[in-house]
């Protein structure tokens, strides 16, 4: 028998190999974008028509910041807020940046059913008692109290409103919350957020937190805003002394703003 006869081993062709397998990981990874790709353009055809042109205005104008991503989480979950659209939060990436979006949303709205789409679930039962609790103080009305998941913020809130406890009476029932509830209902009044960092008890001090700046955030966006499309803001027909509600405040056939901007009051014949 010739040994020379014998069959040789054949290499494996590991070139093509390589070649295939990296192949492979493209059109996956190519997959995985076109997928986001398509998810991300349907949560946007979701959202209405003004919220969409928001939320590409909002995204743009963070493409100079230095941190992109930070600015459009802020953006998002400011216009969600505003729009009160849990639908605006699904832009978001990550599930904790989605979580509080919700949170904002189901607080700026006093809907407690927007906390039921925030994945972990104790902030999900914090975000359901802090709007039953923000409900409570809204309508001074104990009774939401009985809503609250939590054992020890429940009966927190009912001795709260047993009655309900009031700066007036808070001296008989519960000395130790008349401080609190001094600095929540201050902070209300003044919508002063700094205030609220004064109040002892936690569950209060989040809802004072929560309700403040949300009313803040209101009163920005409300200033900003143009009522009438007259081209004058809130807050510039509040300067001029025209009525925000009417894009000809003296009835002479000029919008306020065409007025403003010619140079001409607004609220008769001669010049500003």
């Amino acid at each position: 028998m010739d040994f020379q006869d014998q069959p040789t081993a054949k290499s494996i062709p590991w070139k093509p190999v390589a070649i295939a397998a990296v192949g492979v990981v493209v059109v996956v990874v190519l997959i995985f974008v076109i997928v986001r790709w398509i998810k991300k353009d349907a949560q946007m055809e979701a959202l209405s028509e003004i919220l969409q042109e928001d939320v590409v205005s909002s995204l743009d104008s963070c493409d100079s910041a230095e941190n992109p991503e930070s600015c459009k989480q802020a953006k998002v979950t400011d216009l969600a807020t505003k729009h009160q659209s849990v639908q605006t939060c699904e832009l978001l990436e990550t599930a904790e940046a989605r979580d509080n979006c919700y949170w904002s949303v189901a607080q700026a709205s006093s809907d407690v059913s927007y906390c039921d789409t925030i994945s972990v679930e104790e902030d999900a039962s914090k975000c359901f008692d802090g709007v039953n609790l923000q409900l409570a103080f809204d309508s001074n009305d104990g009774g939401y109290c009985s809503n609250m998941k939590d054992a020890g913020r429940k009966a927190n809130c009912e001795e709260l409103f047993a009655g309900p406890i009031t700066i007036e009476n808070c001296n008989e029932r519960a000395p130790e919350l008349c401080g609190d509830l001094a600095y929540y209902t201050q902070a209300r009044r003044n919508l002063d957020v700094s205030l609220c960092q004064e109040i002892v008890d936690e569950d209060l001090r989040e809802a004072c937190q929560e309700i403040v700046s949300d009313r803040l955030l209101a009163q920005e966006a409300q200033a900003g805003a143009d009522l009438d499309d007259d081209g004058l803001t809130t807050q510039e027909e509040s300067q001029y002394g025209t009525d925000p509600l009417n894009p000809d405040t003296d009835e002479d056939g000029y919008l306020d703003g065409a007025e403003v901007s010619a140079g001409y009051n607004p609220l008769g014949a001669g010049r500003l």
